[in-house]
């Protein structure tokens, strides 16, 4: 039987309460995970996931208007301000910029509310999820599969006396069968007969 042990990951990637949600993104980005234990000291206080980073990023508020912002239709340019494949593209959009370098940096610094933005301005603590699912690390592999399906999530923590010894993701369980780990069977009788 193929315990959970035997195929979760123990090098956890973990964050903190205070980690903004674009250090968390770009953390999840580089390590190629979807998510991670909150832990505050040696205490884990939730799980935060890239879901959760996006759906915080949809829900931003719109950003506030600034001056020049108009409500104005688009109108296409004339002519002379059409791009010909051999003109240097950078060059034509440059020229056709609307903000001035300082208009620009202005503009980035505010926290208006665009999800880019604000993603620096807030914390992991604001979107996790503080119900912790976790599990043993001798729980069948079979049990934790089904408990991830009925509880609808990617990833199970795997602790021991109240400390986090590894987790369970949806890849680890992928992985293990495709290795074939999981699934084998074993007859205790000839299946000859």
């Amino acid at each position: 039987m193929l315990r959970v042990q035997d195929i979760m990951t123990t090098d956890v990637v973990t964050v903190s309460p205070t980690t903004t949600l674009r250090q968390a993104a770009e953390l999840f980005a580089q390590r190629h995970i979807g998510g991670a234990p909150v832990v505050d000291g040696q205490q884990v206080v939730g799980v935060v996931s890239a879901t959760d980073i996006l759906t915080f990023a949809a829900t931003a508020p719109p950003p506030r208007e600034t001056e020049g912002d108009t409500d104005d239709e688009w109108v296409p340019p004339s002519d002379e301000t059409t791009w010909d494949a051999d003109d240097d593209a950078a060059s034509f959009f440059a020229d056709r910029w609307v903000y001035s370098e300082s208009d620009t940096v202005d503009y980035f610094a505010e926290s208006t509310g665009q999800p880019g933005v604000a993603l620096d301005g807030h914390t992991v603590s604001e979107v996790m999820t503080q119900g912790i699912l976790s599990l043993a690390p001798g729980t069948d592999g079979a049990v934790a599969a089904e408990r991830m399906r009925t509880s609808d999530v990617h990833r199970l923590l795997v602790m021991r006396d109240g400390a986090l010894v590894g987790i369970l993701s949806t890849t680890d369980l992928a992985r293990a069968i495709a290795d074939r780990r999981v699934g084998k069977r074993t007859y205790v009788f000839d299946r000859r007969r």
